[in-house]
């Protein structure tokens, strides 16, 4: 008998010693930044990129509804905290061009920073939006040039023309449902993890072969673009506070990266945007 007591009293031990850990647990979870990583394409045709999706004007009246069926499945995410694909220059990264922002700018400005996250920041009511993207004049953060020389002093130009045909394939198809479907539809598309996973190794680890003993210029490229995203995050991190849901619009290149400072640093959570952009699949 004291032998079973002794046994009970030790088992009533751990359950509560693991009944504690969980709530513990259960507590600093629930005391994570939620981050949406929304890897979006450029609605305003910019130019930007090495090969860009051609997009129709997004100011029309069907497109607009699309948009706004956008803001409405992500308002169900409910962020306290806006990001955009923009640099700010204020010391809390909030921007100026959201303070003046207003919803008849919508049919006039294409970009989706204001598409997306200046719309939904405003019908939900917030007081700013943040703008935590990384540019300085003297760092080329996408030092693709490099790689083009080597190709061409190498003799490896065939090869660079079939990353470029692939890269031009996978913008086609982006525009070829861009054309055909709802602007949520493509959006459900390029956010799937499995598509955002393979383009990154297709794409920018597909140049890590661009070298030899002494020159590395594909290597360089993923390293200033690693450092473009790190320092990307390390500015959500000083507009998010604990518990804080967090929606970061930025251009779908910088998924990726994103995405994995998101789920591998303590104190962050990521929150899948096809959760919510499901519903407009098909559309």
């Amino acid at each position: 008998m004291i032998f079973q007591e002794a046994d009970m009293q030790r088992t009533i031990t751990l359950l509560l010693i693991l009944l504690i850990t969980m709530m513990a647990a259960g507590t600093a979870q629930a005391r994570d930044v939620q981050v949406m990583i929304l890897g979006t394409y450029h609605l305003a045709n910019p130019g930007q990129d090495l090969h860009n999706v051609e997009v129709d004007d997004v100011t029309s009246e069907a497109r607009q509804r699309q948009l706004e069926n956008i803001a409405d499945v992500l308002a169900a995410f409910a962020p306290d905290r806006i990001a955009v694909e923009t640099v700010s220059s204020r010391d809390d990264l909030s921007l100026r061009s959201y303070e003046d922002f207003e919803p008849a700018d919508l049919v006039e400005v294409r970009n989706e920073r204001e598409q997306i996250g200046y719309r939904l920041a405003h019908r939900l009511g917030h007081e700013r939006v943040f703008g935590i993207d990384e540019h300085d004049e003297g760092v080329d953060y996408f030092p693709f040039g490099a790689v083009s020389e080597f190709a061409e002093k190498k003799q490896m130009t065939e090869r660079l023309e079939a990353f470029h045909r692939q890269a031009s394939g996978l913008v086609s198809t982006m525009g070829r449902l861009h054309a055909e479907y709802s602007i949520g539809h493509v959006l459900h598309w390029t956010n799937q993890p499995a598509f955002i996973d393979r383009a990154h190794r297709q794409l920018y680890y597909g140049l890590l072969g661009y070298a030899d003993a002494s020159d590395q210029p594909g290597a360089l490229l993923n390293a200033r673009y690693y450092e473009r995203n790190a320092r990307i995050f390390a500015k959500l991190t000083q507009i998010a506070a604990p518990g804080d849901r967090v929606l970061v619009v930025f251009g779908g290149g910088h998924s990726y990266w994103l995405r994995h400072f998101v789920s591998e640093t303590p104190g962050f959570e990521l929150v899948e945007a096809n959760d919510f952009l499901s519903a407009l699949a098909g559309q």
